[in-house]
């Protein structure tokens, strides 16, 4: 194992690593310009699901920080529904179909979905999620994705699914969702850019600088290597943070390395709702920022391989620290 480890690096930044976000507009946004005011009434179903018990959550989550557990940032709520079961179909003249789903959890910073089967498009179809003032969406989603069971968060306490089914394509898609997570803290760098009129940041302290500002010079290689994921861990997601590596062969196959102690994986099946994101970062140096994002920035994969782990190394009941090895060894589908 030590020669495995000695065998990484950094990954340089001339590896390229395909999105399963395709990037493109939903169908039904074709008159909507994003930043402007928009009718955001929800003319199809929207399945609204109870917000969790927050008392006892923060209770759990105070037991957990003071045992050194992995920071919980959502809580999953378990549904069933399906493309077959739930949503809307619009039908237009020209013979296209789109079908449209909204999910609601009151108060949600944000929301993301797990799957319990694989989501696989068929030729011709775009799948698209987005929040309800448009100013986020990610996809399209189509038959060139690879198939994936978990989708990033999306900003606000309603996410909706949109598919869109040219004419002449009868082949329904494989959407099956089993889980919701409700947000409830922790990712608010990441979403505020998404609230409308409320672009916010909070500024970084005197001994931490941005790695947007210009002391990054000379290490961009290692700012781009860094990622943001999230896990299951204990009814919810928590979050974690790896790095991009090379190899020895530097044929820039796509290894991440990270802690075992973030989420403990102990097969593929552990890693299939890991959501990582890239470049999880504000995009200028200053505090306060308010330059847009597009609602296109999305930079996310998910699941992976298990290819080597410490199994977490020697902790004892009264220490949350590990001694021994802490490393998980995955690589990217």
């Amino acid at each position: 194992m030590k020669q495995l480890l000695l065998g990484l690096t950094l990954s340089a930044s001339i590896c390229n690593f395909a999105q399963i976000s395709e990037g493109g507009l939903p169908s039904t946004f074709d008159k909507t310009i994003v930043g402007e005011y928009i009718d955001t009434r929800i003319d199809y179903q929207e399945v609204v699901l109870a917000k969790p018990n927050m008392i006892n959550v923060f209770a759990e989550d105070t037991e957990a920080s003071v045992k050194g557990k992995p920071y919980r940032v959502a809580m999953l709520q378990s549904v069933s529904l399906s493309i077959l079961n739930s949503g809307t179909w619009k039908s237009f003249p020209n013979g296209d179909k789109i079908w449209q789903l909204a999910i609601r959890i009151p108060d949600a910073q944000a929301l993301s979905l797990q799957f319990s089967t694989a989501v696989k498009i068929p030729k011709g179809g775009k799948l698209h999620a987005y929040n309800e003032n448009h100013s986020q969406f990610i996809g399209a989603y189509t038959s060139e994705t690879p198939s994936f069971y978990s989708m990033e968060m999306i900003e606000g306490e309603v996410l909706t699914l949109e598919y869109y089914m040219p004419y002449g394509v009868t082949q329904l898609p494989t959407i099956n969702i089993n889980k919701v997570a409700y947000y409830y803290r922790g990712v608010e760098d990441h979403i505020n850019v998404f609230r409308d009129g409320d672009p916010i940041y909070k500024a970084h302290q005197s001994c931490e600088v941005d790695v947007a500002c210009s002391e990054i010079t000379g290490w961009e290689g290692q700012r781009d290597a860094a990622v943001h994921y999230s896990f299951a861990i204990s009814g919810g997601l928590a979050v974690c943070s790896g790095s991009v590596i090379n190899n020895t062969a530097n044929d820039c196959k796509p290894y991440i390395l990270t802690a075992n102690h973030c989420g403990e994986p102990t097969s593929n099946t552990n890693i299939n709702n890991h959501t990582w994101y890239f470049n999880y970062q504000r995009p200028t140096c200053s505090p306060g920022n308010t330059a847009q994002y597009t609602g296109a920035r999305s930079q996310t994969m998910s699941g992976g391989m298990l290819r080597a782990s410490s199994q977490l190394g020697n902790q004892t009941a009264s220490s949350p620290q590990v001694s021994g090895s802490d490393f998980t060894l995955i690589e990217l589908n």
